[in-house]
């Protein structure tokens, strides 16, 4: 299933894929870089908790605050 989708259908915050956004999140301070599938943007608590039950189930993505 497409990850995106399934992500929007768990939150109420958004969720970005385009090439900009996914490159601007592609790095932090360190000279490391490596670019998500998405950003999201949650829009409470509650999306943070339904973000990590649905990594825990679908267990082919991962979260990185």
């Amino acid at each position: 299933m497409d990850l995106s989708k399934d992500i929007q259908r768990v939150i109420k915050g958004s969720i970005r894929t385009d090439e900009p956004t996914r490159h601007k999140y592609s790095r932090d301070a360190s000279l490391f870089e490596v670019t998500p599938q998405a950003v999201v943007f949650p829009a409470s608590v509650d999306d943070i908790k339904s973000l990590v039950q649905l990594a825990n189930r679908r267990q082919d993505f991962s979260l990185t605050a």
